[in-house]
């Protein structure tokens, strides 16, 4: 009980780092110091030299259903991904965290609020990402999804800032982060250490999906539980409620390999 209490007083003074509406959404600081060292946070658009100018495709908006429905503007960078070169940054590899996870005790699952679009674009690459609609030209001042390089940039952000704990008591992946604890002495300290880093940075979290000091949780489309690590039903649904085949040309349409399933089916 009283580390319940402790818990909850650690939050309530660390309210900044969560984000409840896009208004909280301030963005991460565009250059940060990182062990000594200035890094920059912002994204590049690292375009190829010598580069011609294309005409860009017509632009088009989309509905999302995320507890309200919300219009979304839906832009195509396939012609300025193709003028941009690929940024060859480490991802993580999943299967190896989501063990890790497992054998700790106590986790606090962490969601980070919109992701990307905490991002802040260099400013001498805002009018790269212009495009426009009946009331003028627009550009976007936040890293949008779609982007080549979006996710390196992000990665790398979260490299930098967490590199410490990440493989010791965190794990990340892509808008996911865990703190990975032993003990509830333990608990904390690591959760005050992750929650200054975040106002370090101003990176904020969706207090609607993250929870703090549980034993089961999900992860990476992984359900974490005490009894062992299963997919994410949610997930999976699809596959639960496929139908068998009932016919060879089924057979054939569900399989990896339409060579493999003649010779084995017919």
């Amino acid at each position: 009980m009283r580390t319940k209490l402790t818990l909850q007083e650690l939050l309530k003074a660390h309210t900044d780092v969560f984000a409840w509406t896009t208004a909280h959404m301030t963005g991460v600081l565009r250059s940060i110091i990182v062990g000594g060292k200035i890094f920059n946070t912002e994204h590049r658009v690292n375009e190829s030299k010598h580069v011609e100018p294309v005409k860009q495709k017509k632009r088009s908006l989309a509905s999302k259903r995320d507890e309200a429905i919300h219009t979304q503007l839906c832009i195509d960078f396939t012609d300025i991904n193709k003028a941009c070169s690929k940024e060859n940054h480490p991802l993580p590899a999943t299967e190896s965290k989501v063990e890790n996870i497992h054998r700790h005790r106590f986790k606090c699952f962490l969601d980070v609020y919109k992701e990307y679009h905490q991002i802040l674009i260099t400013e001498k690459d805002e009018e790269k990402m212009a495009f426009y609609r009946r009331e003028g030209v627009f550009c976007y001042k936040r890293l949008p999804f779609g982007p080549k390089n979006a996710r390196a940039t992000y990665q790398r952000l979260i490299n930098n800032v967490f590199g410490c704990q990440v493989g010791q008591n965190m794990e990340v992946n892509a808008d996911e982060m865990v703190i990975n604890i032993d003990s509830k002495e333990e608990m904390l300290v690591d959760i005050k250490e992750t929650l200054e880093r975040l106002q370090v940075i101003t990176l904020k979290f969706d207090p609607k999906k993250s929870s703090f000091g549980v034993e089961e949780g999900r992860f990476s489309e992984h359900l974490i539980k005490k009894q062992g690590i299963k997919a994410d039903p949610s997930k999976v649904k699809a596959i639960s409620y496929l139908q068998p085949p009932k016919s060879v040309i089924k057979i054939q349409s569900t399989t990896l390999s339409p060579v493999y399933s003649v010779h084995t089916y017919i």
